[in-house]
């Protein structure tokens, strides 16, 4: 007998968590002053604690990635970088539409962000609890670079909708 098909559902508890930061300019930063930043303002959530690997530093302009190696007792992290536009499979117009209740400016933040870093973060396991802890990393990385003057927007692709930094911000808090 063959086995049975995944269903959506259980391939979804398997699937990392990523995140678009859109920027209005190229930022250069350092990995590791990243996690700093994100340990000082969430001191209760569990960083990434395998080794870094790739580039110390990203440059949004360019393209780069940096990962935290993986392990068993944290969930991992991955930071890439590339410059504008974001291509490929997302359909722009479809976000744009979902997103414009909650986000009416999404079209011109889209449209004038110059480069973008890419946050994914990968659960230790399919747990409810594991999943919600990686979901909680990549919000707080995500709201640490929300900060950041130059971020116009969050493109979130498992809602499939950007949302304004200040949103994105009180959803870490």
């Amino acid at each position: 007998m063959a086995p049975a098909e995944k269903t959506y559902s259980q391939k979804r508890l398997e699937d990392p968590f990523t995140l678009y930061v859109l920027l209005t300019e190229p930022l250069v930063i350092e990995v590791r002053d990243l996690m700093q930043a994100m340990a000082e303002d969430y001191p209760s959530v569990r960083m990434p604690s395998g080794k870094l690997i790739g580039q110390e530093t990203i440059h949004s302009s360019g393209v780069g990635m940096a990962y935290f190696d993986p392990c068993e007792k944290a969930p991992s992290a991955m930071i890439m970088a590339s410059p504008r536009p974001i291509s490929g499979d997302i359909d722009w117009a479809m976000v744009l539409q979902k997103s414009r209740l909650v986000f009416p400016d999404a079209a011109e933040v889209v449209e004038r962000h110059q480069s973008r870093l890419s946050i994914t973060v990968h659960a230790t396991g399919t747990s409810l609890a594991e999943r919600f802890e990686a979901a909680r990393l990549l919000t707080c990385i995500g709201a640490v670079l929300a900060r950041l003057p130059i971020c116009t927007g969050l493109y979130f692709p498992s809602a499939d909708m950007i949302l304004p930094p200040k949103s994105w911000i009180h959803a870490a808090q």
